[in-house]
């Protein structure tokens, strides 16, 4: 270890770390075990440091006041210069992050570098809030004056897309089978239904993300099954299908349509007309 790494007079140096662990709400008999996990010391390790007993480095007490997003300079007198602040992790720590990016917020995973003293030329820099204490991740513009630094690592994790499900009724087997199957081709989880009553017993053990409904089932309609679906859930989408039968009533059809929000189509129907208006209905209702 380098004598111009170590930072003299470990007791008054200790004494500024309890007092900054204290301020961010931690008692003293969690301290130690605290500061161990930043540091990547043992237990006991990090009871001598806290207890003035062991020496302190500027790369200790930069990670420390990088931690908790505060100067060097509340830790200790010594300054740092650029080169001992190459680099302010420990261990290759990361830190749970929000880039800020156009108004959106992307959870992410970063490394931190340097402190800068002005703000550079760069994508991003990172700072730690004052109010909540979670790292920022943004434009160099859109940071603060103060306790900025470069990133030199950034990680983010995009959630897999979900497979919305799909229920389709129509006694039709052949036709509603076939429907399905493209439906399935365009990436949705859609299953086939041939009567109300087992329709009716699946809704009780699961959700759907969406319905597509003929409006005859045999001899009766899905006007009450639509009912119990609306009494579930006011926003998910329904389509309903309606075929040339003359005893389909225009104005019933009309009724319902504007009673439940549903959507409206007549046979027959594409399946990728259908699978556009569910998946942007379910986007819009979330």
């Amino acid at each position: 270890m380098s004598d111009q790494n170590i930072v003299e007079d470990s007791a008054a140096v200790a004494e500024r770390v309890r007092d900054l662990l204290s301020r961010h709400g931690l008692p003293r008999g969690q301290q130690a075990s605290k500061l161990a996990e930043i540091l990547g010391l043992s237990l006991s390790q990090a009871y001598k440091k806290l207890g003035g007993v062991s020496q302190w480095t500027k790369d200790q007490l930069q990670a420390i006041a990088t931690f908790y997003g505060v100067q060097i300079s509340e830790l200790t007198d010594v300054s740092l210069s650029v080169t001992d602040m190459s680099d302010t992790k420990v261990g290759g720590k990361r830190y749970d992050a929000i880039m800020e990016v156009g108004g959106e917020q992307i959870d992410c995973v970063i490394q931190l570098g340097k402190q800068l003293k002005l703000i550079r030329d760069t994508d991003f820099v990172a700072y730690k809030h004052k109010e909540d204490g979670i790292w920022r991740v943004v434009r160099p513009r859109a940071a603060p004056f103060d306790h900025v630094f470069l990133i030199s690592s950034l990680k983010v994790t995009l959630k897999e897309p979900k497979v919305y499900s799909v229920a389709m009724l129509d006694d039709d087997r052949d036709t509603t089978d076939s429907f399905c199957e493209q439906l399935n081709d365009l990436d949705l989880d859609a299953r086939p239904f041939y009567d109300i009553g087992t329709l009716e017993n699946a809704l009780a053990s699961r959700k759907f993300d969406a319905f597509i409904l003929d409006y005859f089932i045999g001899n009766t309609t899905t006007v009450e099954l639509i009912r119990k679906i609306r009494a579930q859930s006011a926003k998910v989408p329904i389509v309903l299908l309606t075929g040339k039968s003359a005893d389909a009533s225009p104005f019933e059809v009309s009724q319902m349509i504007h009673m439940f929000s549903l959507n409206w189509q007549s046979k027959p129907s594409l399946p990728a007309v259908i699978a556009a208006e569910i998946t942007r209905d379910i986007i819009q209702s979330h």
